[in-house]
């Protein structure tokens, strides 16, 4: 059985890489700006959790935002560079070692397409929050999504581990998670190429259009029952 793929160093490598392409400086801008609007000013002293936080990349940005920020992730690889940004824990996001309403609020990013229970991660992230939760997933029915397939079919060492699902199947895992989606973001409209290399034009999709893109961002509303999980 292959190890997983976030537990080489070569694959963590250039994860950190891949921030320094054109795709990926624009992919950073406009999901940094998604976090920051859908999570919100930080209250005073307002604590932060990045569940699946990787290396803490946007965790990190976080933090220089305000939020005391805390990542946890369950490769030791991941954890090893994270843990030079921000306080980092070993967990897996199905079991968090924190107590309920731990943090003002949490949230991830590319997480739910590489782990075996979207629901149950979802369900924590709510639980450790004492409000909200904020999420940033792939799209099955966008550009990015199509060109992560193809990659995979060629034996990608990560998206073949990933799965992919629609925007209305991520809102029912939130909803199954006691959560309520109530505000939507969307960014990265443009193929990959096409993107990196006209950002103007995919910065006036991401301020101009809700719905779609092949990144997702949502805010969540904790609701009472999610606790009882």
């Amino acid at each position: 059985m292959k190890s997983p793929p976030f537990d080489d160093r070569a694959v963590v490598e250039r994860y950190e890489e891949w921030y320094s392409t054109p795709f990926g400086r624009l992919a950073d801008e406009l999901e940094t700006r998604a976090l920051t609007d859908l999570l919100g000013p930080p209250p005073p002293g307002g604590t932060l959790l990045e569940i699946g936080c990787g290396t803490a990349h946007f965790g990190a940005a976080m933090a220089q935002r305000g939020w005391k920020v805390t990542g946890v992730d369950p490769s030791r690889e991941m954890a090893a560079i994270a843990r030079s940004r921000v306080s980092t824990a070993m967990a897996s996001g199905e079991s968090l070692p924190f107590g309920d309403a731990s943090f003002d609020a949490t949230f991830l990013v590319a997480v739910l397409d590489f782990v075996p229970d979207p629901t149950a991660v979802l369900r924590e992230a709510l639980r450790a929050a004492r409000t909200r939760a904020v999420v940033l997933a792939l799209n099955r029915r966008s550009w990015l999504a199509t060109w992560r397939r193809v990659a995979a079919m060629r034996g990608h060492r990560v998206f073949s581990r990933a799965r992919f699902y629609s925007i209305s199947q991520i809102e029912q895992f939130i909803r199954d998670a006691g959560g309520q989606p109530v505000r939507r973001r969307g960014m990265l409209f443009l193929p990959p190429a096409a993107a990196g290399a006209i950002p103007s034009l995919e910065r006036a999709l991401a301020r101009r259009l809700v719905g779609g893109g092949g990144v997702v961002g949502w805010q969540v509303e904790k609701l009472v029952s999610s606790a009882a999980g």
